[in-house]
Formats: C-alpha cells, structure tokens, sequence
C-alpha cells in the first residue's frame, strides 16, 4: 500500500537542502570524495548549532552518490568566511 510504514516509530523525516557540494574528482587534483559547503547568514558564526544538519547532508549524499563527503565547510556569508567542519566528531 502506498505510505505504508512510512511513518513508523523510530523513523525521521528531515527538511533540507544541500546547498553546494563538488566531486573533488573532477577538479585534476588529484583529491577523492566529496566536499560539501552551507551556506548561512547568522550574525554570530556558532558552528556547533549546524554540525548535526551538516552530519545528515552528508550520510545523504554518501547514500545517493556512493562516495564520501571528505571535506565539509559552513560559509558564513554576513562575515565572508568559510570553517571546516570535522564530521567525525
């Protein structure tokens, strides 16, 4: 039946967009995997209130595409400033 289990106990629904991410295959670099960028305009620059989204974007993107996110940024675009996010925390 359609829907059928799809809101089953245990199960999350997450709304999202992926604001950016590149192959680093593709750039001749010589680098393998994914690097994913989001974008946000919050005056303060907090990084630990999105490491948890930027988490799930990349197990998304690790399960659509079959490679893994290697490289993983918040652009803070008030203040013109990119922060590596360490997703294996």
């Amino acid at each position: 039946r359609p829907g059928e289990g799809q809101y089953n106990e245990g199960v999350l629904t997450i709304d999202g967009r992926i604001d950016l991410f590149a192959d680093l295959e593709e750039t001749g670099e010589g680098k393998t995997g994914l690097l994913l960028l989001d974008f946000k305009t919050d005056r303060a620059m907090v990084k630990d209130r999105y490491i948890d989204q930027v988490k799930l974007y990349a197990l998304a993107l690790e399960k659509a595409l079959g490679k893994p996110v290697v490289e993983a940024y918040l652009y803070w675009v008030r203040h013109g400033k990119a922060e590596r996010l360490d997703l294996t925390k």
